[in-house]
């Protein structure tokens, strides 16, 4: 429904027919995005909407990552209908070992019931649990019988500062986004008060600091001899003079006490870590930030986003990464990210793109690099039918990133199997989109060689089955009723359907409409009038001359 919407918005579009069963299993409700069409939406009911005898798993509450020695809670929800009085086994399996079960008694003929189970994280590494219900006869779907998922047992969360110039709304946004990660923990400090110390910290995020009356130069430098990488926030509160000073990558100097409002565009050539298709998108929907006027110098960094101010794309730096020793630095310069977030929500009704932004910056900045010159960057899990996308680094021997080498890389299965892959280069770095799997653990070993050195990285990810579409078997029709009724339509049935097809071809409010261009041209520019001219008075006086007319 939103690809019609941005496909034909402003055009001549009469009527959209939706078939369906009324089911919707992810994202924001069917209904709200049909009435911002703006026009009738008829649909067509398909689906059974009688009740059968079945036992399904309708939802599990999990956290995706754990920490060693932790215990931790899964919370499963089931359903039955038509299935009172019968009794069933809930078993959770640890990859493929039964490790808890429990026994259900049915009571009713809709019947819901949470049930709940708690695990430990006894070893480091990525587990695959299942949640599985027993048989109890006569069902119509033991799919829904059945939910798999992945959880990753690591050794400590990760650590993140946040110093802020003063209160500010971006301070809040990226405490909520870092807060919904269960694998980080963030403490505040605000610039009057901020005596946090480097010692286990993973990223110190500078919001409109350093400013002119906290100069803490001496502080982030502490921060950078212990290998801690730093986000910088550039607001107004920035004093672009000491940020100079500080080696964030970026120069910015002329400045007048101005901001320019920018809309970020997206540098094709980035490699560092991927931006989803749908953010990509949506990056052009959102509130312009508050950057400053003045003169931008990148001092040999990797530019994520690029600045367009009102109409006019620039080549001046919005986001951009690099390193210093071995802390990572990025810089986003702009304010106004909290904006994003209420954007997103408007028009999305989640705030899940303006969250991954932040995730991805987040993500990258605070991952410890291993050592090794060749590193490689994927997202630990994914959903069946997503598509995994790599990135990749490769350095020399003095640290200086090089692309010439191919990357080769082998993708292999929990029973053995290889799929091999070669990255394909961008300006400095390497991206491999490797398509989808099925659902699984995988490991991966990617190697290069580097003149007489071969270099080599690995690791694992996971794929959750999609299993979304079995937790549910009636259709919903009152759904497309009220989709139809609300936007001045219909809905149909298979059995009706020659009635429909009358219906949209004889409504009265559908109209071709006829465009006509007019142009306006002086005579004097049409040349072949000015040589036809010349040719027939040549014409004329020959034909007068060999009459004697003269």
């Amino acid at each position: 429904v939103n690809e019609l919407k941005d496909r034909y918005e402003n055009r001549n579009l009469g009527a959209v027919l939706l078939i369906s069963d009324g089911l919707y299993n992810r994202g924001s409700n069917p209904l709200t995005d049909a009435r911002d069409l703006k026009l009738p939406v008829f649909t067509l009911a398909v689906g059974d909407t009688n009740t059968h005898r079945d036992l399904a798993i309708r939802d599990i509450k999990h956290n995706n990552e754990v920490y060693l020695g932790n215990a931790f809670p899964l919370e499963v929800t089931i359903k039955a209908s038509q299935a009172a009085g019968s009794k069933t086994m809930i078993r959770l399996f640890e990859n493929d070992k039964e490790i808890q079960r429990k026994e259900v008694l049915i009571g009713r003929s809709n019947f819901i019931q949470t049930i709940n189970f708690v695990a430990e994280a006894r070893e480091k590494g990525i587990f695959n649990y299942s949640i599985r219900l027993d048989d109890i006869g006569g069902e119509a779907n033991l799919n829904n019988n059945r939910r798999d998922l992945f959880i990753e047992v690591k050794e400590r969360k990760i650590k993140i500062v946040l110093a802020t110039a003063g209160p500010h709304p971006d301070v809040s946004a990226i405490k909520q986004v870092v807060e919904q990660n269960q694998g980080y923990e963030i403490e505040i400090y605000t610039a009057d008060r901020f005596n946090a110390v480097p010692t286990d910290k993973d990223l110190l995020i500078l919001h409109g600091l350093p400013s002119q009356r906290y100069q803490i130069n001496s502080t982030v430098n502490n921060f950078k001899k212990a290998g801690v990488s730093i986000l910088y926030i550039i607001s107004n509160s920035t004093s672009l003079s000491e940020f100079n000073k500080l080696e964030a990558g970026l120069t910015i100097t002329d400045y007048r006490n101005l901001n320019n409002e920018v809309i970020p565009i997206v540098n094709t050539g980035f490699g560092l870590f991927n931006f989803s298709e749908e953010l990509k998108k949506s990056l052009a929907q959102m509130p312009p930030l508050l950057s400053p006027f003045g003169s931008y110098r990148n001092n040999g960094s990797e530019v994520a986003l690029q600045q367009q101010i009102g109409s006019v794309k620039t080549s001046q730096p919005l986001l951009l990464f690099s390193h210093n020793g071995d802390s990572k630095i990025g810089v986003l310069a702009g304010e106004g990210y909290w904006r994003w977030r209420l954007r997103d929500y408007a028009i999305n009704q989640n705030q899940e793109l303006s969250n991954e932004f932040m995730q991805k910056i987040l993500q990258y900045l605070s991952v410890k690099e291993k050592e090794g010159r060749l590193k490689i960057r994927v997202r630990n899990s994914f959903v069946e039918g997503e598509e995994i996308q790599f990135s990749a680094e490769l350095y020399n021997a003095s640290f200086e990133m090089v692309n010439e080498p191919d990357v080769q890389m082998d993708i292999t299965t929990k029973d053995g199997k290889k799929y091999p892959f070669v990255f394909s280069r961008t300006d400095k770095a390497y991206l491999l989109n490797a398509g989808n799997f099925p659902p699984g653990i995988y490991s991966y070993r990617a190697v290069a060689t580097l003149g007489s050195e071969t270099l080599s990285a690995s690791g694992q990810f996971t794929i959750s089955p999609g299993q979304l579409e079995f937790a549910e078997n009636n259709a919903d029709h009152s759904l497309l009723y009220t989709i139809s009724n609300e936007t001045g339509a219909e809905m149909f049935y298979p059995s009706t359907f020659s009635q429909l097809k009358d219906k949209m071809l004889n409504d009265d409010r559908y109209h071709s409409v006829s465009f006509i261009n007019k142009k306006l041209e002086d005579l004097v520019r049409l040349k072949w009038i000015f040589f036809l001219i010349i040719f027939m008075i040549s014409v004329e006086w020959f034909l007068r001359k060999r009459a004697g007319a003269y």
